[in-house]
């Protein structure tokens, strides 16, 4: 069983591949520009992975703090 640190990362991984598939959509379907997609979408793609980390350092900066 993956730690809660382990599952963070993993989610925030499942978001990012979910994330790039809607963007290869989005871009495929010719209703967008590719700099109207991608800007938007890389911002995306940033939030779940600082979020991982972001928490990731909080509990480790807990454990270690007992």
């Amino acid at each position: 069983m993956p730690t809660f640190e382990q599952s963070i990362y993993l989610i925030a991984a499942l978001v990012t591949v979910a994330n790039c598939a809607a963007c290869a959509a989005v871009l495929r379907s010719g209703l967008y520009t590719r700099s109207q997609v991608i800007l938007p979408s890389a911002a995306i793609w940033l939030v779940p992975i600082f979020g991982a980390l972001l928490i990731a350092l909080i509990l480790r900066s807990l454990d270690h703090s007992k």
